[in-house]
């Protein structure tokens, strides 16, 4: 058969995006080059299980951001350090892309003694879900739409209390809460 020619496609670089959080992958990732001797390559677009890579890409050091458009503000961006494309084809380091999901944490106490209140009720304002802090009154989620939002709390034997509080994509907001008792 001539006139054919076979071209093989090789893995420049290659890897797994996933949540800073819980470690699980973050499908429909955005990588795109940021620098390095072929820019504009790409970008490439995590799998179910959060893969992605990049083909025949030149030798030399990269730097690449990834970010998830598809999920709103759930996830911030992040770029990464220097990562190297071997001469040798086929050889890669693989590299592992961290997103920080949007966060809230905080505490919930008694306002007369600073104890925890553990299994108070927190929940956003206008929403259905609700989390329940631990032992230590704490509490944290993950994954949440950035924005102005109302985080409210509540115990038995406590009263409620409210606060308004925004959210920033990628980034962690401390909201403490100290319950009067009822």
């Amino acid at each position: 058969m001539s006139g054919w020619e076979t071209t093989r496609h090789v893995v420049a670089i290659g890897g797994r995006v996933a949540d800073d959080t819980t470690g699980l992958p973050v499908p429909l990732a955005r990588v795109v080059v940021l620098s390095g001797p072929r820019l504009g390559a790409g970008p490439a677009v995590s799998r179910a299980d959060g893969s992605f890579y990049f083909l025949d890409l030149p030798a030399g050091l990269y730097r690449l951001e990834a970010t998830a458009p598809g999920l709103g503000t759930r996830y911030g961006s992040v770029q990464t350090g220097p990562v190297r494309v071997w001469v040798t084809p086929g050889k890669i380091d693989p590299l592992d892309i961290r997103l920080p999901p949007t966060r809230l944490a905080g505490r919930v106490s008694a306002a007369a003694d600073d104890t925890p209140v553990p299994g108070a009720t927190v929940r956003l304002r206008g929403t259905t879900e609700r989390w329940r802090t631990g032992p230590d009154g704490g509490y944290r989620v993950a994954g949440l739409p950035a924005g102005p939002v109302v985080v409210e709390v509540g115990a038995p034997k406590f009263g409620a209390a409210s606060r308004a509080v925004t959210l920033l994509a990628g980034q962690e907001q401390t909201v403490d809460f100290a319950l009067q008792t009822a």
